[in-house]
């Protein structure tokens, strides 16, 4: 599958920040304090981190603003997220993550397929703490799939993560080399295996 156009990518991206807002807005409120499948963040934290993300006005001046938090970038971030869920209801973030669906952040060296990524993956950490249901397996699916395995170094995950065969159980479609182990499983939680969440079986 050619890779998705950056044009693509952010009208895309922009539909699913809204979807899962409106997916949240009729959520049960108790689901926000349930604990999510990233790893220390409840439902509330990850869709902080989403307007986070969203909100994020220049790569550079994005980050800089967070190493005045903490030197370390992905602890800044964190740390961003959980000041704003500490002071933001979730009506406020679902609101605050529509307005900023345009969103363009991308951190340094990451194509803007990844930008999407964070959406579908953190969609994908919270689906079941929410009762959110199954986002289809698609092509863009596939498309941020792709680009997270040949990205593995950038998610924490075994350099051998880039040698297994993704083979989703709702799609015709699969990801990696054919001659690796095999990884079955419907395509959210392929998401979740390739960013870390789950040790591949």
């Amino acid at each position: 599958m050619p890779t998705m156009e950056p044009a693509a990518v952010w009208s895309t991206l922009a539909a699913e920040r809204v979807a899962l807002a409106d997916l949240l807005d009729a959520a049960d409120p108790s689901v926000f304090a349930k604990p999510s499948k990233c790893g220390g963040w409840r439902v509330h934290d990850v869709l902080a981190h989403l307007v986070v993300l969203a909100e994020a006005k220049g790569r550079f001046r994005f980050l800089a603003q967070g190493m005045r938090i903490d030197p370390r970038p992905n602890a800044s971030v964190d740390k961003m997220a959980r000041r704003l869920a500490a002071t933001a209801s979730p009506r406020e973030l679902t609101e605050r993550l529509r307005a900023a669906r345009d969103g363009h952040f991308t951190v340094p060296g990451m194509p803007p397929v990844v930008a999407l990524g964070e959406v579908l993956v953190h969609r994908a950490d919270i689906a079941e703490a929410a009762a959110l249901p199954i986002r289809a397996t698609d092509n863009v699916t596939r498309a941020v799939l792709e680009a997270e395995l040949r990205l593995w170094f950038a998610f924490g995950v075994s350099r051998s993560m880039r040698k297994r065969h993704f083979v989703p159980t709702d799609a015709n479609w699969t990801v990696g080399p054919e001659d690796g182990p095999v990884v079955e499983a419907p395509g959210e939680e392929l998401l979740l295996t390739v960013t870390g969440r789950h040790l591949p079986v």
